[in-house]
């Protein structure tokens, strides 16, 4: 979506952030005709590649304990990735807002991004270091039942959720790549589960 539309963005941030700007905009007056627009900078940068499968091994190539940190390494690494871009999205929206009438509610909408960092949250990964701790066997497959559960249920929300399929390719950081990283992460997580 390279050089995406106003009308495009706004139709993003009405739809996820909920936010009608139509209405907001209705009730406000005109801007002055000489007002100049704000300057607007990406201030994201590309994400490499999700390589989530490789980078993880399989269990018995590796051993058991090192496929178990590099899976709780993946998750953390894939999410601080996410927040990353989030907050880079997060910021263009406001800049490229500063100034319109409409900028208060636009804010307010905005934690509805944050909300996909606390549903896709670390209790994977401390799970995954709570398996790789435990020296029971049967106390390791109980856990081990838990961590793909948590995983099945995050991978669950991603599809459930329009907002996870719209960050990808926004019109606001078109190099927005974090939910197919995620989307890695967890598939390679499951797999070794």
């Amino acid at each position: 979506m390279k050089g995406a539309t106003t009308e495009q963005k706004n139709g993003w941030i009405e739809m996820f952030l909920g936010v009608d700007l139509a209405q907001l905009r209705a009730k406000a007056p005109p801007p002055p005709p000489d007002a100049p627009a704000p300057p607007v900078q990406s201030r994201a940068k590309p994400a490499p590649p999700a390589q989530a499968a490789s980078r993880l091994g399989k269990a018995g190539s590796d051993g058991a304990g090192v496929a178990l940190a590099k899976s709780a390494l993946l998750w953390d690494r894939t999410r601080k990735d996410l927040a990353e871009q989030i907050a880079a999205m997060r910021e263009e929206i406001l800049e490229r807002a500063a100034g319109e009438i409409d900028f208060e509610a636009i804010k307010a909408g905005l934690p509805v991004l944050e909300e996909v960092l606390e549903q896709l949250d670390a209790s994977l990964s401390a799970k995954l270091n709570q398996i790789y701790g435990t020296p029971d066997k049967a106390e390791r497959e109980r856990l081990r039942a838990e961590a793909k559960n948590i995983a099945v249920e995050h991978q669950a929300y991603m599809a459930a959720t329009p907002l996870m399929g719209a960050l990808d390719g926004n019109p606001f950081i078109t190099s927005f790549n974090g939910v197919a990283r995620v989307q890695a992460a967890l598939q390679a997580i499951v797999s070794y589960l």
